[in-house]
């Protein structure tokens, strides 16, 4: 019965330190990936913009939407462009000043998408 008790805690203790080590890793990679991808869609580098904001929690920075479909668009990748600038419209982080030139962003993916 001990043996079983003590095995059971140092199951629970390596989850426990295998799940805090992940989620440090991975907080620095989110915030590390977030910046590199505003800068790079800053200088107008949308594909290194892509790149690295595909791999940033949407969860956690939704801001990266707009930027991410507007790089799709200028790197003619119309279909994700579609999927990524209706997501931001579907969570509304999208300023009203801002709406025309989304909306503008999204119509013409989908004219692209006909051709």
């Amino acid at each position: 019965m001990k043996n079983k008790v003590i095995l059971i805690f140092s199951f629970i203790s390596i989850v426990l330190f295998i799940f805090f080590i992940k989620e440090i890793l991975f907080k620095d990679r989110d915030t590390e990936f977030y910046q590199k991808g505003w800068e790079a869609y800053s200088k107008k580098e949308c594909e290194m913009s892509i790149f690295y904001l595909n791999h940033v929690n949407k969860e956690k920075y939704p801001d990266i939407l707009l930027p991410l479909g507007a790089c799709y668009v200028d790197t003619e990748n119309f279909n994700d462009a579609i999927t990524i600038i209706e997501e931001a419209l579907k969570k509304k982080i999208v300023k009203s000043q801002d709406y025309g030139n989304i909306l503008g962003l999204l119509g013409y993916s989908y004219l692209k998408t006909l051709e």
